[in-house]
């Protein structure tokens, strides 16, 4: 996954295939100290999950997270490749912002 400059959290391939494929919403979480974000996932809208969004192919997914990274002040002034992994206990993607 890659945090982009304009504030979008980018799913590569392997990522969307794996994972993020059957859904369309996904709730952010932040953990200040350890600098992780966590995305749960869901097929359903909840009120503060953020849309996935697609490009028409399908292989550009992404959820626009602007307003996310503002408010717990993330910075991204450049795009950055991040590590991610499956947190079985809490069932979400955790994207590393320290990788």
């Amino acid at each position: 996954m890659s945090v982009t400059k304009q504030g979008h959290l980018i799913f590569n391939a392997a990522c969307t295939d794996k994972f993020v494929k059957d859904y369309a919403w996904a709730e952010l979480h932040y953990d200040r100290k350890e600098r992780l974000i966590g995305l749960k996932l869901s097929k359903d809208e909840r009120p503060d999950a953020y849309k996935i969004n697609r490009n028409r192919k399908g292989r550009y997914v992404y959820v626009s997270a602007f307003g996310f990274l503002r408010y717990f002040e993330i910075p991204h002034p450049k795009t950055k490749a991040c590590a991610v992994t499956w947190d079985e206990k809490d069932k979400m993607l955790v994207l590393d912002l320290k990788a």
